[in-house]
């Protein structure tokens, strides 16, 4: 009995005499754990930015070249109408 009371003494003398060691590695894995959980919140955040982005783009340049097919088609409609005169001398 006193050899098993030495060697539990001996290995106390070694373990730290607080449970700070223990708090110190959650603290760190659950700061690992919001660190990874914020770096994939922002990764998803810029994919989706990204999708927006290049679908206002898109919207835009489609937007501007159907603007551009109405107003030639307003301008050949109009302009046969129009019949070309010289302008009149000064």
């Amino acid at each position: 009995l006193s050899l098993f009371n030495s060697n539990e003494m001996a290995v106390q003398k070694f373990l730290p005499k607080s449970h700070l060691s223990t708090v110190i590695i959650r603290d760190n894995t659950s700061v690992q754990r919001v660190q990874e959980i914020e770096v994939r919140h922002l990764e998803e955040t810029q994919k989706k930015t990204g999708h927006f982005y290049e679908h206002l783009k898109k919207k835009f340049t489609g937007d501007q070249q159907r603007k551009m097919s109405r107003w030639k088609k307003e301008y050949d409609k109009f302009g046969r109408r129009l019949p070309l005169r010289p302008p009149p001398p000064p």
